[in-house]
């Protein structure tokens, strides 16, 4: 309900055109290993690509569902039991489920990739301090997750310190912790090692 005038008159929101979506169309999958602002925005240039395999004229439409999709994404996983130890109560999950959808005065963080990266460092924390998952194929979505969001936007090292301080012995929380950090030092590197072009 919060998105119906996005979805009505459909149109790219930022870098959305310009850094994700005509480098998908133009240049393809290369795109992903490009950095922008000095960091990796793996998710957004992945999302670009999937909009790009859509006709052109569905592009904006096909980004602007798929950045709404990562919300969502966020805001199912702050429900789900796996936080139940962290926020025993349901009612409190349910609020800061509707916080990450409903937050006032923060329509330009909604419906675009250029700043799913924030709902996805909130996933991302979420992920790091829920309890593993108890299946062999939950572990390894989280590890994936895990990599794809730390490099996407510069969150990554303040998540391996958070990472680290869960770990207290756990192994499927070790793994957890050794790929936020991987991706920790390759953010930390191309923020000190790269001019921040793109930014005014």
């Amino acid at each position: 309900s919060r998105a119906v005038y996005w979805l009505a008159n459909p149109q790219f929101y930022i870098e959305d055109g310009k850094e994700f979506y005509a480098p998908a169309v133009n240049i393809g999958i290369s795109t992903l290993t490009r950095d922008y602002a000095s960091y990796y925005h793996v998710v957004p240039r992945i999302l670009s690509l999937i909009a790009a395999s859509f006709p052109v004229r569905y592009g904006p439409l096909v980004l602007e569902l798929l950045a709404i999709a990562i919300q969502a994404v966020s805001a199912s996983f702050l429900l789900s039991k796996r936080l139940a130890t962290q926020f025993p109560s349901n009612v409190l999950r349910f609020c800061l489920a509707f916080m990450v959808i409903g937050y006032p005065y923060s329509n330009e963080l909604f419906g675009n990739v250029a700043h799913s990266q924030w709902y996805l460092s909130i996933l991302t924390l979420a992920i790091v301090c829920s309890e593993p998952g108890k299946r062999a194929l939950s572990r390894f979505t989280d590890y994936v997750l895990l990599a794809l969001n730390s490099l996407t936007g510069p969150f990554a090292p303040v998540v391996a310190l958070i990472s680290w301080s869960k770990w207290r012995g756990d192994k499927k929380r070790f793994i957890a912790a050794i790929v936020v950090t991987a991706c920790a030092i390759v953010t930390i590197f191309m923020l000190h090692g790269r001019s921040r072009f793109g930014i005014h």
